[in-house]
């Protein structure tokens, strides 16, 4: 790994992460440099997927939630073109989804960094705001 991890288990900073290999599978650990580790699950959980339009990842995966957010709305996206999903439950999900992301936003606008407020305003907001215009015309 190359930029500083930190432990999604115990909050310590990584110095490495190993594989075990056990099976057909591989099992990931994070070593904190002072004897102590810590399991962090193997990459993909293959049983897990399988009732799954994506793929649920181990701790390992430090960008996990960004990947699950993504198929999700590609999973939404499918069964609402497939009619798997009512329209009403489809204006649901996308209204949970907005309310969900606005949150995050709201939290982003309060870091110190003017810049990233910026970014926030910029990439989030405004594109909220042009949704909601598209959707009212």
């Amino acid at each position: 790994m190359d930029s500083l991890m930190v432990c999604p288990r115990c909050g310590l900073p990584v110095k490495a992460v190993y594989a075990y290999e056990k099976d057909s599978n591989v099992y990931y650990y994070a070593y904190h440099g002072n004897g102590r580790k810590c399991y962090l699950g193997p990459y993909d959980y293959v049983y897990a997927t399988t009732t799954h339009e994506y793929i649920v990842r181990g701790a390992v995966d430090v960008n996990r939630e960004l990947r699950y957010l993504e198929n999700v709305v590609s999973a939404l996206t499918k069964a609402a073109s497939l009619g798997r999903l009512s329209g009403r439950d489809a204006v649901k999900a996308v209204t949970e989804a907005l309310d969900a992301i606005k949150d995050l936003a709201m939290v982003l606008m309060e870091s110190g960094d003017e810049r990233v407020r910026e970014e926030v305003r910029s990439a989030v907001l405004n594109r909220i705001e042009a949704l909601r215009r598209a959707v009212t015309e």
